[in-house]
């Protein structure tokens, strides 16, 4: 959190020694695997990105509009089920749970 009178660039600079401290503080092998999933994570926001770009280059020459929003989101209970955590009748049968 901000204190009074830090600028969001100080926030963000806090922030990111904060992460290079924890990975620091990490065993070698978490790390290592920490590293791992962060280039695949990049991977595939590069992966994305060129795709919307083709998207984008391919409606310019067809002359359709493109659409507002680039990817989909999708609700948490867009599957048909409500129900929450690994186990129960609701997460097997796909049958509506009430989680309260």
């Amino acid at each position: 959190m901000r204190k009074k009178g830090q600028t969001r660039g100080e926030d963000a600079s806090e922030n990111d020694e904060a992460q290079a401290l924890a990975e620091i503080m990490m065993p070698r092998k978490h790390r290592r695997a920490y590293q791992v999933a962060r280039r695949g994570e990049a991977k595939q926001k590069e992966k994305v990105e060129a795709l919307v770009t083709k998207r984008r280059k391919l409606e310019e020459a067809a002359g359709v509009a493109a659409p507002r929003y680039a990817t989909s989101k999708r609700r948490a209970g867009a599957r048909g089920t409500t129900a929450v955590g690994k186990g129960g009748r609701g997460a097997k049968t796909g049958a509506r749970v009430s989680t309260r």
